[in-house]
């Protein structure tokens, strides 16, 4: 009897670790499932995926080429090179400063340079007083980018201050004192900027500007000539679009329909 007991009670020991065991493994497997569940990837989000990244790279390259064009003007206003302008508005950016500020100080810069070299202006005292002939060893009046070099040699030896921003604005406008952080990094500064910007793909060459240009100036037209299609159709439909406002105000005058139909909204309130 006493072994028949002991029997009994380990077939019985077996069985409930047998069930735990299914318990686990169930459990372990619904566990699985579930963290499983949360990486798999069905047709529609690829597709979703491949749409983003489309739209998005539509947009930048569009972006992208807004400020070629940009920049293909910008060389024309202020005579540097779109490859350095491009490499310079990294600097500014680099420095806090922005593409808009940058060119209207390099504007500016070229205007006084003009003024000094011929005499004139309030500008030719502050290139003396830094030290920074407006022409060069043949009597040649010197382009903007040698002198925005110099400037940054003489800038970045200078102490900050008022002096220092006077002589930022005298020269360059009311932008100069926003250019400071910029022209504070010295020439070798700005050359490690140039190079950096030609290393991430950033500078922007001049034939892609001009390119960009000549698509933007299409794009344009083709808006133009748009605008001309409805323009033809707005003549074609205006007369017969007249008589007919004219023919439904002529009928709301002469007509009781309307005093009828005020009637009956008025009574509906009413009830």
């Amino acid at each position: 009897a006493q072994g028949q007991a002991a029997i009994k009670q380990f077939t019985q020991a077996m069985e409930g670790a047998g069930k735990q065991t299914q318990e686990s493994s169930s459990q372990s497997k619904s566990a699985w499932e579930s963290f499983t569940a949360r990486f798999v990837i069905t047709a529609g989000d690829v597709v979703n995926a491949v749409k983003f990244v489309g739209q998005n790279t539509v947009g930048l390259v569009k972006q992208q080429i807004d400020l070629a064009d940009r920049f293909n003007e910008m060389s024309q206003q202020v005579g540097i090179s779109v490859e350095k302008l491009s490499a310079y508005a990294h600097a500014a950016k680099l420095s806090g400063g922005g593409i808009e500020g940058m060119t209207t100080g390099l504007r500016f810069l070229g205007r006084n340079l003009s003024e000094a070299a011929q005499g004139t202006g309030n500008a030719a005292e502050a290139f003396r007083a830094l030290g920074i002939s407006t022409k060069d060893s043949a009597g040649k009046l010197k382009d903007t980018d040698t002198v925005l070099i110099e400037l940054s040699d003489r800038f970045s030896k200078m102490p900050d201050g008022p002096n220092k921003t006077a002589a930022a604005m005298a020269v360059l406008g009311r932008a100069g004192a926003q250019m400071i952080p910029l022209l504070n990094e010295g020439s070798q500064g700005l050359m490690k900027m140039r190079i950096e910007a030609e290393q991430l793909g950033i500078g922007i060459g001049t034939k892609t500007a001009k390119a960009a240009d000549e698509f933007n100036d299409n794009i344009t037209r083709l808006q133009g000539a748009v605008s001309g299609f409805a323009n033809k159709i707005m003549e074609q439909v205006l007369p017969t679009l007249i008589e007919l406002v004219q023919g439904f105000v002529r009928w709301v005058k002469e007509s009781e329909s309307v005093n009828t139909a005020v009637w009956l909204v008025s009574g509906a309130f009413k009830t």
